[in-house]
């Protein structure tokens, strides 16, 4: 489903991705791991062309998505994003944050939009919700709202970047349930997280990223209990 090959991405002087190569199966959970500033979020941005990158190639089904002649804004319809920061409009209820896309990127109906979004709320948990506007909620209800938003579009694969990092503890929990259970979906999903716990639990492959570069990839079981690179063995011993 999403198929990686020989990346780089330079940021002036910096160095940022290191030649990457990556395949992601259709319906299989990656989850990227790494310290900060490795690249984990750079290279999320780079798969839907949020970022441009300077050499390689980067394919989603069947789209060269670093091809300059692409539409992109086709092709980003395949793709569903989770930021940290869940990008809510402030100005819109619940309910039409999560429309918007579908009425106005995907020109469905309004009411068949009312009903996707109003079926979503309700999967996330959200669904007496759909009134409010964001100010009135709290931020795990946002990023839920962020994920049926995203799960509206329809894409053939989600990514998550970081999609707990900006929540109180307390709220953690709720977001990772909802993201654990799209994960036995049968789902094509690639997750950036320093969530350890959800790793083990719900990916099929983990992949570790140090400055720019895959260290390690291996099943969560594998990884956790033998980690094959003393890098990868010093950032467990630091998080575990």
């Amino acid at each position: 489903m999403v198929e990686i090959k020989n990346l780089n991405k330079w940021f002036g002087k910096n160095h940022i991705l290191k030649n990457i190569n990556l395949d992601v199966n259709k319906g299989e959970v990656v989850v990227m791991l790494g310290p900060s500033g490795s690249g984990k979020s750079t290279l999320l941005r780079c798969i839907n062309r949020l970022e441009p990158v300077n050499s390689g190639e980067i394919r989603v089904g069947d789209d060269l998505i670093t091809d300059p002649k692409i539409n992109i804004f086709e092709a980003r319809k395949k793709i569903g994003v989770v930021f940290q920061h869940f990008n809510l409009f402030p100005h819109l209820s619940v309910l039409k944050n999560v429309t918007i896309g579908c009425t106005e990127v995907l020109k469905m109906s309004t009411e068949k939009a009312d009903k996707i979004a109003k079926q979503l709320l309700e999967r996330v948990g959200i669904g007496e919700k759909i009134s409010s506007y964001p100010s009135e909620i709290s931020g795990g209800q946002k990023q839920r709202v962020a994920i049926a938003r995203a799960l509206a579009m329809q894409p053939e694969v989600m990514m998550f970047d970081e999609p707990t990092s900006a929540l109180d503890p307390e709220m953690i929990e709720e977001v990772l349930n909802v993201i654990k259970d799209l994960a036995k979906e049968d789902r094509t999903m690639i997750l950036v997280t320093h969530e350890i716990g959800f790793a083990r639990e719900a990916a099929d492959r983990t992949i570790f990223i140090d400055s720019g570069e895959i260290i390690e990839q291996a099943s969560p079981k594998e990884f956790f209990s033998n980690p094959k690179t003393a890098r990868a063995q010093a950032f467990l011993n630091k998080v575990l």
